[in-house]
């Protein structure tokens, strides 16, 4: 993704113009982390809509909704909802709860993939999340040197 604003507004809009070109999207969905400082069970996936009836839908299937708790959705995902909102495209985003931000988190992503296969009534393996996950666990194990202090290790937040 484009580091300067700007060139990810172009790529937002030169985007979004050529699907308009092609067809209006049924509905675009963009992903990402929501960062909490701990999680006591499988990363919840929070929902945001660029459309109400949507969000009654989302409500209506037990889905988590961002109220008043999120009042700004930055970066990548802000702008994609942006953009598709002043288009009048239907957009979801759907946000993973994540502990790290610094390195992958495959328990968030396999979340979040569960909450569009609800939406989109089809099936998706996540099994692999799971493998990844443990790999994950098993490398982080590794990097504990003998004062017990983990090695930093740089990576996307999402998985």
């Amino acid at each position: 993704q484009p580091q300067d604003p700007n060139n990810l507004i172009n790529l937002c809009l030169t985007s979004f113009n050529i699907i308009k070109n092609i067809g209006i999207p049924k509905i675009i969905y963009t992903s990402g982390g929501y960062h909490q400082p701990q999680l006591a069970q499988a990363p919840k996936v929070y929902a945001v809509s660029t459309d109400k009836e949507t969000v009654t839908k989302l409500k209506n299937l037990g889905i988590n909704v961002f109220d008043t708790e999120i009042e700004v959705i930055t970066w990548f995902n802000g702008i994609v909802l942006g953009v598709a909102s002043e288009m009048k495209f239907n957009a979801i985003g759907l946000f993973g709860e994540i502990m790290e931000t610094n390195e992958k988190q495959p328990l968030a992503a396999k979340s979040i993939l569960k909450v569009f296969s609800i939406l989109e009534n089809i099936v998706i393996n996540t099994d692999g999340f799971d493998l990844e996950y443990e790999n994950q666990m098993l490398d982080k194990s590794k990097r504990i040197d003998n004062d017990g202090n983990t090695s930093k290790k740089s990576g996307p937040g999402i998985g």
